[in-house]
């Protein structure tokens, strides 16, 4: 019984792995764009996090809520959630369509009270989080 329930779950993992990563958009970066979401990315994968790629409808509603949130116009180009299984810690990968437009949201982030709101930011690429040690573990990656 219990390799039944570990095929299933690998089986499962991986259709989750091949979802999230059958869309190439996140492995658009150039050296302008700071480390890239592929490395944001794959830093927060090895330490547990699974992600899960926004688009369509859930991408504009998303969009939109920060845009009315902060009183802003931007334009998020990618949106990937990130989650612990079993656990409440959680990150928003957001990439902008150009560096001005994250540093538009994080100045608003820090403007508005969005208390205990942590935010990692390289490039047109921000992160959020409520998570001490998922912000710290982003602030270790080197910066080109």
């Amino acid at each position: 019984m219990k390799k039944v329930f570990y095929s299933i779950t690998i089986l499962l993992l991986g259709f989750m792995t091949i979802s999230c990563e059958s869309n190439d958009n996140f492995m658009i970066a150039n050296e302008d764009d700071g480390i890239g979401i592929a490395l944001i990315r794959q830093t927060l994968d090895d330490d547990g996090y699974t992600f899960d790629y926004l688009n369509g409808d859930e991408a504009l509603t998303r969009t939109t809520q920060i845009n009315n949130d902060f009183s802003i116009s931007l334009t998020v180009t990618d949106i990937f959630t990130g989650y612990k299984t079993g656990n409440l810690e959680w990150v928003d990968i957001l990439n902008f369509d150009s560096w001005d437009d994250a540093d538009t949201y994080v100045d608003a982030i820090v403007n508005q009270d969005t208390t205990g709101l942590l935010y990692y930011q390289s490039g047109d690429t921000v992160v959020i989080t409520y998570t001490q040690a998922s912000k710290d573990l982003l602030d270790a990656i080197p910066q080109p």
